[in-house]
């Protein structure tokens, strides 16, 4: 692990400004979501994944999601975006 856990309160409070910021956005012609690929947070080990869990809830399902993550941090698997609301690719990096 890069570094210490992050406590569920601070990821909700950081996560629920960039939501509602992003929100206020909207529209935009898409988004990318630049990830450390090591976030843990205390009852979620895949941090950058409920982040991009998040971020597809506030876009439309039209428009792609890019993530560049650190891939030297860890395991992990990511969703690496999608294309008219379906999943183009789930893969697991190692």
């Amino acid at each position: 692990m890069a570094g210490a856990l992050v406590t569920r309160s601070d990821f909700d409070a950081l996560l629920s400004e960039i939501e509602e910021r992003f929100t206020v956005a909207v529209p935009v012609d898409g988004v990318l979501l630049a990830l450390p690929c090591a976030l843990v947070v205390e009852d979620q080990p895949d941090g950058d994944g409920e982040i991009i869990e998040r971020m597809r809830k506030i876009v439309p399902d039209s428009m792609s999601i890019g993530v560049s993550l650190d891939l030297r941090a860890r395991e992990h698997v990511f969703a690496v975006g999608y294309l008219r609301g379906l999943e183009r690719a789930f893969t697991t990096v190692t």
